[in-house]
């Protein structure tokens, strides 16, 4: 509270608080009266109920809930509206983490680490064996951006291959065709997929405003310690030491200080 202030450690008490329910939410939803297939086999799930407002805000665009996970997420928000009524409940399924297992071949079976977003792209190869950019976008209802095109390309990285790419290349076309890699070979049988930044998003330039919000309430803070503390300062004086009390967590502007 003294280093960022108040507004924006409200906020942070509010983010542990979410996910301190989320986590009794999961442990009741587990162990309410559902359809069998959904209380005692596959998948395994558990939710983190972010409030609106309380966390980090970015763009986003709906996507469609994988055919796997469309009657556990059914059944979820059937038991989480019965509970609190006048809320709604939007899936991000560009947050979040998931476990996969991966038959390769007859004899191959891996368990992969990956984002939500490769969750739903592997999810799409349990229908076909070769699958193009376009269809695995109308299959998942995900957006052509950056980010997913880095989250398929990770997965088909040289260095890793569960995915094959024809054409080869960090290019990625409607018409590019993925599969999965018969000839996967590692000696793990637990991997983690790291998301690489294969593809640079130039268009994003300017700060999320719910991040600038925050950066104004640091600001905001660290002025009042300062002036607080020496009573009397020069302009200049002040942006300097705004500037090195906050470079730890971002540069702020002259003009923003200001």
């Amino acid at each position: 509270k003294a280093a960022a202030g108040y507004q924006w450690a409200k906020q942070l008490e509010g983010m542990f608080e979410d996910v301190a329910l989320s986590k009794t939410l999961t442990r009741e939803f587990k162990k309410c009266r559902g359809p069998p297939e959904v209380c005692r086999g596959p998948p395994e799930v558990s939710f983190t109920v972010c409030k609106y407002g309380q966390w980090p805000a970015s763009s986003y665009t709906s996507s469609k809930i994988p055919p796997e996970l469309k009657d556990v997420a059914d059944n979820f928000r059937t038991f989480y509206i019965g509970r609190y009524r006048h809320r709604e409940i939007q899936w991000r399924m560009d947050m979040g983490d998931a476990e996969v297992q991966v038959k390769f071949n007859p004899g191959k079976t891996v368990r992969l680490g990956v984002s939500t977003y490769q969750m739903c792209i592997l999810l799409c190869f349990n229908h076909k064996k070769i699958i193009s950019y376009g269809e695995i976008l109308d299959a998942t209802g995900l957006s052509d951006d950056v980010i997913l095109q880095n989250h398929l390309l990770s997965l088909a990285h040289p260095k890793l291959k569960v995915l094959l790419k024809k054409p080869a290349g960090a290019v990625v076309y409607r018409n590019t065709k993925f599969m999965i890699n018969t000839k996967f070979s590692c000696p793990l049988h637990n991997i983690t997929v790291k998301i690489l930044n294969i593809i640079k998003d130039h268009k994003k330039t300017e700060v999320d405003e719910s991040v600038a919000i925050q950066r104004r309430c640091q600001m905001d803070a660290c002025i009042v310690r300062i002036m607080k503390q020496r009573k009397n300062m020069k302009h200049v004086d002040l942006v300097r030491e705004v500037t090195a009390q906050l470079q730890g967590r971002f540069k702020p502007s002259p003009a923003s200080i200001k």
